[in-house]
């Protein structure tokens, strides 16, 4: 009796199906594999927290853990939206920076931070993007200076928000961790306790204390 050739058929079609899809999928640009691998390891660090094979596993032990993004993969926007805010969202991922620190940098005049560590957040997010106007306008009178510079060559590598420390209604610190990377290459990791205070319904940045 003559054997069903149905099995083979099915197989044949299977792989000239995966070749064909193969075909049209481009070959990533060895180029763009290149660019990626040094700012990988050089401009933003990631390893130190990420590893160098992005599996989680930290080469620096003092940074925070970093998730394995090969198993847990964000778009580009989610990377660059917790870059800036470092504020996970449902299910551990990032908000959309609108709904996170945005809204509070692009309407400063109708939404305050409504709590001390959301301005910190928010501060953070100004110190990334340069916004050197809304750090000002969220520092204190008392201790705000006369003008800000930032250093255009700075990267600011992540935040980690150690403890949020209700005082009473109108004082409050937060504790945390930030880290970046001057021009030179040298990383530098900056644990501050800073101090917030309430006045008429908004809340403003005082001082801190490094260490």
């Amino acid at each position: 009796m003559r054997k069903s050739s149905k099995p083979a058929l099915i197989i044949a079609l299977v792989l000239t199906f995966c070749a064909s899809f193969a075909a049209q999928t481009p070959a990533p640009d060895p180029q763009d594999v290149a660019d990626g691998m040094r700012i990988w390891r050089t401009k933003g660090d990631c390893q130190s927290c990420h590893g160098w094979a992005a599996d989680g596993r930290k080469m620096d032990t003092q940074m925070p853990d970093g998730a394995n993004l090969r198993t847990s993969r964000l778009s580009r926007a989610a990377l660059i939206t917790a870059i800036k805010c470092g504020r996970p969202g449902r299910q551990g991922k990032p908000r959309p920076f609108g709904d996170c620190c945005g809204r509070y940098l692009d309407a400063f005049a109708s939404t305050p931070a409504p709590d001390a560590e959301s301005l910190m957040r928010s501060r953070y997010s100004a110190f990334v993007l340069g916004r050197a106007d809304y750090l000002l306008a969220t520092w204190h009178a008392s201790t705000r200076p006369d003008s800000l510079v930032l250093d255009p060559a700075q990267r600011w590598l992540g935040l980690q928000v150690k403890a949020h420390l209700p005082l009473d209604d109108a004082h409050a610190e937060v504790l945390f961790v930030a880290r970046s990377r001057d021009a030179s290459g040298r990383a530098t990791r900056l644990t501050e306790r800073s101090r917030f205070v309430r006045e008429r319904g908004r809340w403003f940045y005082v001082d801190g204390r490094i260490g």
